[in-house]
């Protein structure tokens, strides 16, 4: 799928916003972790514990160990931030890919993440209310991501059947993309075996979820009507301004929001002049 300039509505700007934060955060845990393994190594042979040496640092009392002993944990705290990072930027995608369904369905009186669709299904259900179709690749890789999710908190960490079929059915040029950035090898799982969920694995939920989230933004480009999208603009613009619709310059305020959000679709002055007179 070759992307079209995207339509920055709300939720989809909400949406970006949210995961760059995310990723901001889990990169900043992650550097940190590093930072303070690296600070440790001057502590090295030391037998006092973390609070006596660093005794203003706020919640130091909680990491009472040695210097040696929390170096160790804190060389592996990307696997942990992986593990416990990799669930939050899904269910962040799981929320967006709601709203986008509803309002397939329901248009803006269902722009809403209330009525879930599980993430398991939400993209075939999208790709059926819509007769669209999403990147084979990164539904593959993504069901292999929300399995290894479900192993680590269904199924203590190991490897399941589940898991093994979602890799087993990827796609030769998904493999040699997982393989990019992966540490592991993504064919290497076998059933009931303990497997690695660290930093590789949660930059490529990132880039995975990343990318079907625009192109649930094309998709709906071309299944919603124009006159449903003019709809939308006017009830963003009346969210920031309640007195749109009494001002003289309506017309002319509501061109240039739809021209810097919702360029893509080429709304027309008429468009939006129709979508005023429906409100």
């Amino acid at each position: 799928m070759s992307y079209l300039v995207l339509v920055r509505f709300a939720q989809y700007v909400e949406y970006e916003n949210n995961l760059t934060e995310i990723s901001n955060s889990l990169m900043g845990l992650l550097a940190g972790s590093k930072l303070a393994s690296h600070l440790l190594i001057l502590n090295e042979g030391s037998t006092k514990l973390l609070p006596e040496v660093f005794p203003k640092v706020e919640h130091i009392k909680r990491f009472s160990l040695t210097s040696e002993k929390a170096r160790e944990i804190l060389e592996e705290a990307e696997t942990h931030l992986g593990t416990m990072g990799t669930p939050y930027i899904l269910a962040l995608h799981e929320d967006y890919m709601n709203i986008c369904i509803n309002f397939v369905l329901e248009g803006i009186s269902g722009f809403t993440s209330n009525r879930g669709t599980p993430l398991a299904q939400q993209h075939s259900h999208f790709e059926g209310k819509t007769g669209k179709t999403f990147s084979i690749d990164s539904i593959g890789q993504l069901n292999v991501i929300r399995c290894m999710r479900n192993c680590v908190i269904h199924n203590g960490g190991k490897v399941s059947q589940a898991l093994v079929t979602a890799i087993a059915n990827l796609t030769p040029s998904a493999i040699s993309d997982w393989g990019k950035l992966a540490e592991v090898p993504i064919n290497s799982m076998l059933i009931g075996k303990p497997f690695r969920f660290g930093h590789s694995e949660m930059i490529l939920t990132l880039a995975i979820t990343k990318k079907l989230a625009k192109e649930a933004n094309e998709i709906l480009q071309t299944s919603i009507s124009i006159d449903l999208w003019a709809d939308l603009v006017i009830k963003e613009m009346m969210l920031v301004d309640s007195h749109l619709l009494s001002r003289p310059d309506i017309l002319r305020k509501v061109n240039g929001y739809a021209r810097h959000n919702f360029g893509a679709l080429s709304l027309s002055s008429q468009d939006l002049e129709n979508a005023i007179s429906r409100v």
